[in-house]
């Protein structure tokens, strides 16, 4: 199973909210790892969040919480970004260790 991985991206924002968070974590008892998608940027938009799996491909999720199911031991990467506009304020890709 994949390690617990978060990835954030701080931003001051007049309105009072100022971050969007994912979390990529295992399940305990199960095969499936979980992929949580948090939004705290008063920007009036979802959070969007990608995940890289070698050999899966990236996927892009929004605001929300995702089960998944990845073969073992694969290496992942988080990216998150504040929305999904073309001005939109993106984390780095960070390594989320493996599957």
């Amino acid at each position: 199973m994949c390690r617990a991985t978060r990835t954030s991206t701080p931003h001051g924002d007049k309105k009072g909210s100022s971050s969007v968070r994912v979390d990529f974590t295992p399940a305990a008892g199960d095969r499936k790892e979980y992929l949580d998608v948090q939004d705290h940027f008063g920007n009036g938009r979802k959070t969007v969040a990608y995940l890289s799996v070698k050999g899966e491909g990236v996927a892009r999720f929004t605001t929300g919480r995702y089960t998944r199911d990845y073969p073992e031991g694969r290496d992942v990467a988080l990216m998150v970004c504040t929305s999904g506009s073309a001005k939109a304020v993106c984390s780095d890709w960070e390594d989320g260790g493996t599957t």
